[in-house]
């Protein structure tokens, strides 16, 4: 009777103490030193990037409502049941093109500039 006492205290230790334990993110970085996160969604990076140009108050709301646009037309596309997937491919790079356009249409000629050293420093490509 002790040893199944003994056996039954032990394995609830050793279960709580295996909640405990603090688990982290698939974090890692490139070769620049850049953090990378391989569960980041596509986009993320624009996101970042658009972070360091000291955007005003109004840059920052009429890129949130684009975003919010796009992320709707993007919905649409993805639960279209009538086009293919190579259409789907390629009504999303073209959305993608024209959110880029979008964005490029709000920033000034300065932050366009940064954005694309930004961009170059990177290794992005124009369209990502």
């Amino acid at each position: 009777m002790k040893k199944i006492v003994v056996c039954a205290a032990f394995l609830s230790i050793s279960i709580l103490s295996m909640a405990q334990i603090k688990r982290t993110p698939n974090i890692r970085t490139d070769s620049s030193g850049l953090v990378v996160n391989p569960d980041a969604k596509r986009g993320e990076g624009q996101m970042q990037l658009l972070k360091e140009l000291d955007l005003t108050r109004e840059q920052k709301g009429k890129l949130k409502e684009l975003h919010q646009a796009n992320k709707i037309k993007k919905e649409e596309i993805d639960n279209d049941t009538k086009l293919s997937d190579t259409e789907k491919q390629q009504k999303l790079k073209q959305l993608r093109q024209e959110q880029m356009q979008g964005t490029m249409s709000i920033l000034t000629d300065e932050q366009k500039q940064k954005l694309k050293e930004l961009r170059k420093e990177k290794g992005l490509k124009e369209g990502e």
